[in-house]
């Protein structure tokens, strides 16, 4: 018969993991899971660079693509390159995807026989949606094949746009109107790609507008995956510090329209308290966003001359999408078959009366 006493621990090894609490794993909504062991080599380092630098697509290091300068399309290429071994199972994986870039060929094949292929602009679509997919494939390789650490992949995002926030604070100081800072005026000119922080913040964006791209574009999916709190706390402070600092009229109506979604989304009209707070808080938004057309100098400008006369980069926007529409007058082969990929101009030629004055 075999006492307590008798029953001994193999070693001191068994001992101590015995002995050791138990971490309960994190939950798997959030992306995460407990791993045994972290196995990170030296390639990871490119996953992680293209995580930091993606507020950073306006400087004059980044490869000039319209209207911005990228740098993390271009390390989130590389590392699928790198990782290449993985490619077929990510391909394969999200098929329709690796697929898609095979439908605007076919589509453009007789825009292309009639106008022809206007070869740098169409070089640049592709490469962007090649880009696309590389990003996709190495998102893929890092979070499931590789399994890095989602948590530090989040602390490297949190930390850049933190970073470029600040950046922002820095530009707005250094306005002139502020503290005239002309030696860092004159160094974010020499940075940057196209230039617009002697007026108003610019973080390290190619453009103020691009704020709300960013903020809802990349950082409000990415809490919705992983429900972390620092992400979902730096979306509102960076929005309404933008706001504050007059970043741009872009970020407030992205604002706006974000907060009435979300509210729209995340109530329970079932709840008459909720429903109650939802009415409340739709007319704090839309108290705000009457302010903003009064205070708002750009804002204020489209509400009292209209769309077209209150705003020239508006009025462009909206020619240069009705112009293509209108081409059925003109030509309504190809608005059924297509014009060609980067074929726009065509298009807009012909919705304009066929002007030759437009390019």
């Amino acid at each position: 018969m075999t006492t307590s006493t008798d029953i001994q621990p193999a070693n001191e090894q068994t001992l101590t993991v015995t002995n050791a609490p138990i971490i309960q794993p994190l939950q798997r909504g959030a992306m995460t899971e407990t791993l045994t062991r972290i196995t990170i080599m030296p390639s990871d380092m490119l996953m992680f660079a293209a995580v930091a630098m993606l507020p950073f697509d306006g400087t004059k290091i980044g490869i000039a693509f319209p209207y911005w300068t990228p740098i993390s399309p271009w390390l989130f290429a590389l590392y699928a390159v790198v990782n290449w071994r993985c490619l077929r199972d990510t391909a394969r994986r999200f098929l329709p995807f690796f697929l898609f870039p095979l439908l605007p060929v076919v589509t453009s094949i007789y825009g292309w026989q009639s106008f022809g292929v206007h070869t740098g602009t169409a070089a640049k679509s592709f490469i962007a949606l090649l880009l696309g997919l590389a990003c996709l494939a190495s998102l893929d390789i890092a979070i499931r094949i590789k399994r890095l650490p989602v948590r530090t992949l989040l602390t490297t995002l949190f930390a850049a746009y933190v970073v470029a926030f600040l950046i922002g604070i820095l530009q707005y100081m250094a306005l002139k109107q502020h503290m005239n800072w002309q030696p860092v005026r004159a160094y974010f000119w020499n940075a940057l790609y196209r230039y617009y922080v002697s007026i108003r913040p610019q973080f390290m964006f190619a453009e103020p507008s691009y704020i709300g791209m960013h903020l809802f574009g990349i950082l409000l999916p990415v809490f919705w995956l992983t429900h972390d709190r620092r992400i979902g706390t730096l979306i509102p402070v960076f929005a309404i510090g933008a706001i504050a600092m007059g970043s741009g009229t872009r970020i407030v109506l992205d604002s706006v329209v974000a907060a009435f979604l979300w509210l729209v989304a995340s109530v329970n009209f079932r709840s008459g308290k909720a429903t109650v707070g939802f009415v409340a808080m739709l007319s704090i938004i839309a108290s705000g966003g009457l302010g903003a057309l009064v205070l708002n100098p750009r804002l204020n400008s489209l509400a009292t001359k209209g769309l077209l006369a209150g705003d020239g980069s508006m009025s462009a926007r909206i020619f240069h999408m009705l112009a293509p529409m209108w081409s059925w007058k003109h030509d309504r082969d190809h608005l059924l078959f297509g014009w060609g990929a980067d074929n726009i101009s065509n298009a807009v030629r012909t919705g304009y009366g066929r002007s030759p004055t437009l390019v």
